[in-house]
Parts: C-alpha cells; sequence; structure tokens
C-alpha cells in the first residue's frame, strides 16, 4: 500500500493535468460566447437600421399630387434618407455619430441598405381570402386589383405604391476567434476536428428587411386651396393663377380623368371651354376649395383672407372661434349670385356634427401646436410637465416639459 501523501500528489497531479486538458475547450467556449453574444447585438441593430430606414420615409412626401410625378417625390426622399441612416448606422452604434465599426470580438464594414417602393394592392388578398391565395377567388380579386390600379395609376395619376420595403446588409468580419486552434494540423496539435466545423466564419455577410405602407396623404406645404379672382383652387400662397396641388389631383378626376381625352377627341372643344371661361362660369371645370382649420385671418390680411361667416345671413349663426378659418365665405366673390347658404366648411368628408367629427377631436387634442406641446423635444407629450415621466431617470435634469 502507497503513502497517504503519495496517493495526495497523483490526485493533484491528475487535476492538472485533467485542468490542462479542459483549458482549450473552456476558453474556446468563452470566446463562442462573446462571438455569438456580438454577432446578436449587430443581427438586432441590423434589424433597427432596417425599421428606422423605413419608420423615416413616413415624415417625407412620397406622393407629388400637383404634377404627378411621384416616382420622382420617392427618389427624392430616398437619397435624403439613406444618406442620413448610413451615416447614423455605419458603425452600427446610431447614437455616437463617430464610434469605431466594430469592438475587439468583430469589425463591421460595408454596412448599406436601399429602400424600395411597392404598389399597394387595391383589395389586399389576405383580408378578402384570407389565407388562401390560390384559385378563382385569388384571379378574380388580382384581376380587380389590375384594374383598379389603372384607372387610379394611369387615368387619374394618383399615386398606387406606398409598399414601401428596405433591405439593408453588412459585413460582420470576425477578430477574436482564431481561423486555426489547437489542431493537428498545426504545431502543437489539439483537435482531430476542425473546431469552427470546417466553416470560415472570418467574413459573415448579415441581412434584414422590413416593410411598412408609409406613403401619407399629406400635401407638399399644407397651405389653403382657396378663391381668388376667378379661379376656385388657387393656392393662397403664390399668385392668383397658380393652382393648388390638390385642385390639379380633382382636375385630372373630372368626368373619370377622361376630359382631357373628349378634347382632344372633339376638336375646338377644349379651347372653347376656355373661352366661355373668360366671361362666364366654368361649368365644366373644377371646383376646389380646402382650408385648414384655425382662428379666422385678422388684422392686415382679415379683408382678404377674413372668414366674417358667423351671421343670421351666412347660413351659420354660430361656430368655434378656433377653428373659423376652416370655413370659405362666398359672399367675398362677386361672381357668387347664390343667396344662401354664403358660408360652408371645408374639410373633406365631415358628415357628421361638428363635435363628433374626427377632424375635430384631432385638432382639438393636438391645440396650436405639435401633439399639444409648446415645447419642441418635449418628454412626455402627453403631460404638461416631465415629471411623471422622468421619475427615476438619469437624464430628469435635462428633461424638458410639454408646457
Amino acid at each position: 500500500m502507497r503513502p497517504l501523501a503519495q496517493r495526495s500528489d497523483a490526485r493533484r497531479g491528475a487535476a492538472t493535468v485533467e485542468f490542462a486538458l479542459i483549458i482549450p475547450v473552456l476558453v474556446m467556449i468563452l470566446m463562442f460566447s462573446m462571438y455569438l453574444t456580438e454577432l446578436v447585438r449587430a443581427k438586432l441593430k441590423l434589424q433597427e437600421f432596417a425599421r428606422y430606414t423605413v419608420w423615416e420615409m413616413t415624415s417625407y412626401t412620397l406622393s407629388d399630387f400637383a404634377n404627378a410625378k411621384h416616382d420622382e417625390a420617392f427618389t427624392d426622399a430616398q437619397r435624403e434618407m439613406m444618406e442620413e441612416a448610413v451615416e447614423r448606422y455605419k458603425d452600427l452604434d446610431s447614437v455616437e455619430s463617430n464610434a469605431p465599426p466594430g469592438n475587439f470580438v468583430a469589425r463591421y464594414s460595408e454596412v448599406q441598405g436601399t429602400v424600395h417602393n411597392k404598389e399597394v394592392p387595391f383589395f389586399e388578398q389576405g383580408l378578402v381570402l384570407g389565407n388562401d391565395a390560390g384559385g378563382l377567388g385569388s384571379s378574380v380579386v388580382g384581376a380587380v386589383n389590375a384594374g383598379a390600379n389603372q384607372l387610379l395609376g394611369n387615368v387619374w395619376d394618383f399615386n398606387t405604391k406606398g409598399w414601401v420595403q428596405s433591405e439593408v446588409s453588412m459585413k460582420f468580419n470576425d477578430v477574436l476567434i482564431p481561423q486555426s486552434y489547437l489542431d493537428q494540423g498545426g504545431q502543437g496539435g489539439f483537435f482531430k476536428v476542425d473546431p469552427l466545423g470546417g466553416k470560415n466564419i472570418r467574413s459573415l455577410a448579415l441581412q434584414s428587411r422590413f416593410s411598412m405602407y408609409a406613403d401619407p396623404w399629406a400635401m407638399d406645404d399644407g397651405a389653403d386651396a382657396t378663391i381668388r379672382g376667378r379661379r376656385a383652387g388657387a393656392h393662397r400662397s403664390g399668385p392668383e393663377n397658380m393652382p393648388h396641388g390638390l385642385y390639379k389631383q380633382v382636375d385630372r378626376m373630372v368626368f373619370l380623368g377622361l376630359r382631357s381625352e373628349l378634347e382632344e377627341a372633339v376638336g375646338g372643344i377644349g379651347q372653347f371651354r376656355q373661352f366661355l371661361q373668360s366671361f362666364s362660369p366654368a361649368f365644366l371645370g373644377t371646383f376646389v376649395v380646402s382650408h385648414n382649420y384655425g382662428p379666422s385671418p385678422s388684422g392686415d390680411s382679415a379683408s382678404t383672407w377674413g372668414r366674417e361667416c358667423i351671421g343670421e345671413d351666412t347660413g351659420i349663426e354660430s361656430y368655434p372661434a378656433q377653428a373659423e378659418g376652416g370655413l370659405n365665405n362666398l359672399n367675398k366673390f362677386s361672381q357668387i349670385d347664390w343667396p344662401r347658404p354664403t358660408c360652408f366648411e371645408t374639410a373633406p368628408f365631415r358628415d357628421q356634427p361638428y363635435d363628433k367629427s374626427q377632424y375635430i377631436q384631432i385638432f382639438k387634442a393636438r391645440g396650436d401646436h405639435f401633439m399639444g406641446c409648446k415645447n419642441a423635444q418635449a418628454t412626455d407629450p402627453s403631460a404638461p410637465k416631465s415629471d411623471e415621466g422622468t421619475k427615476g431617470d438619469e437624464s430628469k435634469a435635462y428633461a424638458i416639459d410639454c408646457e
């Protein structure tokens, strides 16, 4: 029998050998844990990049109602947005503008992205047919969509696109994990099998995509389309003969968009119509008036733009003062000889009493300031003060109150 001291030394020696054998595996596990953690983080930031690009497109006007050059409007917005987005996410940081493009685990390169504007179907097949995309029903819906978009896009010049999809990509370049690690092919070989499974992970190509409806229903500048001189639909901020973008869009839809074709088919009818308009109402013309809600203009502009609509003879005996600017007064134009009502509201599609109108609810919620806040970059737009929204937050000292 061996002495107790010899048995203890043998156990310590065996533990040392076992530890020496397991250390390479533990080191590889640690490195892979750090590598995979960084890979997941990079993938999440790439997804954030894809979402950011599409959401940013919602802040641009993607439809050119005035000239029907919708693709050009999208191209301009895409170029401006993507330059800013790539600059923000080239280091996958999105916070610090000059952060290093990676760390001791991996480097990022070739961060780039594209945005596509796809056509929106008139009927969504998933809503009409459920999950069944085949059969007669799908063919019928497809034919209806093709015909509807042909009418909306090619005849009326509406923007039939607006399904915006972003595709972003990058290279994830490994720095931490060696391609050859104690394998038998090298000096001091240890592993019979390549620890990387025979794969080259020195540079991985990552991709992400995101899509959503992003086209806002908004005019280029939101100015009033009003009556000026003999024109209904004039741009308030331009000369009297300058038509508003909304007027141009509606004018393209007159007689189902076939008026220009009729004028071309019947020689001289267009010139005759323009001749009549010089001294009589344009019976075949387009009447468009649209005013923003707001107080009735006062001061120097009151004589030209003041509504003066509240009274027994105008057809409107009372109206909220903060929204009176949305009215139009026909009495201000000598060409109109119809006695009553002389005032009407120009908000489109309002078929409910004033207090129940969705337009009014939004107007009241906003107030005179965006999202109801008097101060830009407010921390909590839902509350006058920022105390509740920043409770326990380190940024409380820099918080901006809504009012």
